[in-house]
């Protein structure tokens, strides 16, 4: 996506604003940034569905407000370090080792879980806001009025 010149006086497409608005990739070190959001790689494709499927039960891409796209962008990062947790507890033998838990599933693990909880929580909340019943049909199931 080629962004607008700042010298130029071009004012920019509604296409491009929407661009920027999309979700922006999380992570921390370039090198899992790049794993996780190249499409080809079974990160990658496992994120996009994950990331898809939440946007879906929030309306699409169009429907988001700027909290659930800030919400969504953290998510994104808590689940890439949770699934690099994992890989790293797969590959080990044993989760405990002499007599402990391994040092990765402690305090910072389960602030990682319960992030991605209560951001979720948030999401599902956010999305549930507004979906009241409509007034006429209220009145017209409860009184069994016509309301207008």
């Amino acid at each position: 996506m080629a962004k607008a010149n700042p010298k130029s006086k071009r004012k920019r497409t509604e296409a491009e604003l929407k661009e920027d608005r999309r979700i922006k990739h999380g992570g921390y070190s370039s090198q899992v940034r790049q794993r996780f959001s190249d499409e080809r790689t079974v990160e990658g494709k496992q994120l996009k569905v994950t990331m898809g499927d939440l946007v879906s039960d929030l309306g699409g891409n169009e429907a988001l407000t700027a909290d659930q796209r800030a919400n969504l962008d953290s998510f994104r990062s808590v689940l890439i370090v949770l699934r690099r947790i994992g890989e790293y507890v797969d590959r080990q033998d044993s989760i405990i080792k002499e007599g402990q838990l391994l040092p990765v599933l402690g305090k910072n693990f389960l602030a990682y879980i319960n992030t991605s909880r209560l951001l979720l929580k948030d999401l599902r909340e956010s999305r549930q806001e507004g979906k009241g019943p409509d007034l006429k049909d209220y009145i017209s199931e409860k009184y069994g009025v016509d309301s207008e």
